[in-house]
């Protein structure tokens, strides 16, 4: 509870039942009750709305502050991002080839099987195929086996 205060001196008041005023001590006047506790409610209601409003701009100046941060940390993010993905194109294949190589091996056998199935259904297009492939390579077999007659003639 806090203490009423003369309006004109801030002396402390003294409070007379019988009268139902209040009075004060420094300059013996006499104020309404209703009067004091009005004034003395205005004035800590404003100081608690100023609390209160104080406490709000706080809050809100924190949440910008958290949503600032979060945003840096995003942007930071995505720049680290596209640091990480600018590879050469070397770089690019030599990653492929390393994720083809494990796929391969992780999945070998689903694999051959599914090329053994193909073609065990597909035997006849299997054989064309063949057949037109050979065709195709046959002047670069017939070159290496010359080159291979050759280099052992040499020897």
């Amino acid at each position: 509870m806090f203490m009423a205060r003369c309006p004109k001196c801030l002396y402390f008041l003294v409070l007379l039942e019988h009268k139902s005023k209040y009075k004060c001590s420094k300059r013996s006047r006499l104020w309404p009750k209703v009067y004091v506790e009005n004034r003395d409610f205005r004035i800590y209601n404003q100081r608690q709305r100023d609390i209160d409003r104080e406490a709000l701009e706080l809050e809100i100046k924190q949440q910008k502050e958290d949503r600032l941060k979060k945003r840096l940390e995003r942007q930071k993010r995505l720049i680290e991002r596209k640091k990480r993905f600018k590879l050469t194109e070397e770089e690019i294949k030599q990653r492929k080839r390393e994720y083809d190589r494990k796929y391969y091996y992780q999945h070998r056998e689903e694999k051959l099987l599914q090329k053994k199935l193909w073609r065990q259904n597909n035997n006849k297009h299997y054989r064309e195929w063949k057949k037109q492939h050979r065709l195709k390579q046959l002047e670069k077999i017939r070159q290496q086996d010359r080159i291979q007659f050759w280099r052992k003639q040499e020897i």
